[in-house]
């Protein structure tokens, strides 16, 4: 699917692991590589993030925290914690990605 001024867009689902538990390191991670999460307005795309709220009805940023593990700073236990993937998430990804869902 391409869309603006580059007939050449196109848009990747990606798997990413953060490497430490700072502040937005993926969001600005992936905003230095010029490949910026779809609906984060400070690091992201304005004008993709116009785009899809205009094209798709969507103003939520595309980024969803699967899995989460750390150690309880108080008790020393392991916690995890497993989350479901937001509907709109699942309805973007099927409008982007040809019914790939989770």
């Amino acid at each position: 699917m391409a869309f603006g001024k580059h007939a050449t867009s196109r848009y990747s689902l990606v798997e990413l692991e953060p490497a430490t538990g700072r502040m937005h390191q993926l969001r600005k991670h992936m905003a230095h590589v010029m490949h910026p999460i779809i609906g984060d307005r400070p690091h992201g795309c304005n004008k993709q993030n116009k785009l899809f709220k205009e094209q798709f009805n969507m103003n939520t940023m595309l980024l969803h925290a699967r899995h989460l593990s750390f150690i309880h700073p108080e008790t020393g236990v392991a916690v995890h914690i497993d989350a479901p993937v937001q509907a709109e998430f699942s309805r973007m990804t099927a409008t982007l990605f040809s019914g790939l869902t989770y």
